[in-house]
């Protein structure tokens, strides 16, 4: 009987064939040897990770439990996908996927955009809501999510979901013509290079968390921007940029870590030279057709 570690797979992004990477925790990455996109096998079923979500994402310890840190230590995220709603000149209803604890939602408020949320986290709605933020209980599959909007963003998300050509299939659906999504995100280079060097130490090291870069069963895709170009293509969206994404400022040595990334990825940011090792994340927008 084979390994699990042996089967042969197709990436969820270009359909390219998959190698085992490594493990984190319980769970199994691989990787693409095509576009270089990593993903987790087994994937989580959709049942799974709505229970999960509904109660013990905070308790698992991957996002802030803080709230005022949360929108603290995400700040730059939020002013990079505001950056580019305005350099799109995007106007018209805007939908947030995945709201948090409402950091981006209020700034895009406060900056006149018209605006609201959607949340499936009970206790990240329930912050929300007390602060007077227009978000709903729920995912794009819900009933009660009425379109179209000019666009959809989020940040932090599109790696936690399963069967991303369903779910771009349907945010197309609820988008004007020429809609645009934008999606912040984490991209697999420096985990690669981190991990890769790691192994050259020992070769049973496990993967790294990376600051929650690697963090099963949440994260389920981590998406190349070749990866990303294919996945887009293939739903009815044109990839029309790929902004390297500027670090979080998150508090002690993972701050500080942060701090140094950027450094180092001063130039190449400036440069837009996205395969660049030293990104960490990007923000990938997409254009309906």
């Amino acid at each position: 009987m084979n390994n699990e570690k042996d089967i042969v797979m197709r990436c969820s992004a270009c359909q390219g064939l998959l190698t085992y990477f490594g493990q984190r925790m319980s769970y199994n990455y691989y990787l693409c040897r095509s576009c270089g996109t990593i993903q987790l096998f087994p994937q989580p079923t959709p049942h799974d990770l709505a229970s999960l979500y509904s109660s013990a994402y905070l308790e698992f310890n991957h996002y802030e439990h803080d709230p005022l840190a949360a929108r603290k230590a995400y700040l730059p995220y939020y002013k990079t996908i505001l950056h580019c709603l305005k350099k799109y000149n995007i106007s018209g209803t805007v939908l947030e996927c995945g709201s948090g604890w409402g950091g981006l939602l209020e700034l895009m408020l406060r900056n006149g955009i018209i605006c609201q949320g959607i949340e499936i986290s009970k206790p990240m709605l329930h912050y929300c809501r007390n602060q007077n933020l227009p978000v709903d209980s729920g995912d794009l599959n819900d009933l009660n999510i009425k379109g179209p909007f000019k666009a959809l963003v989020m940040c932090l998300v599109f790696e936690h979901l399963i069967g991303h050509d369903e779910w771009l299939l349907k945010a197309g659906s609820l988008l004007e013509k020429d809609g645009y999504l934008l999606s912040f995100q984490p991209v697999p280079a420096f985990g690669k290079l981190i991990f890769r060097f790691l192994k050259l130490f020992n070769s049973r090291a496990a993967i790294p968390d990376l600051y929650g870069t690697f963090s099963p069963p949440w994260h389920t895709t981590i998406f190349s921007p070749k990866g990303m170009r294919f996945l887009a293509d293939r739903n009815g969206f044109e990839l029309v940029d790929i902004m390297p994404g500027i670090q979080g400022r998150a508090g002690g040595l993972k701050g500080l870590t942060q701090r140094l990334i950027d450094l180092i990825n001063w130039l190449p940011g400036r440069l837009t030279l996205i395969g660049w090792p030293f990104f960490t994340c990007a923000l990938f927008v997409m254009k309906k057709r």
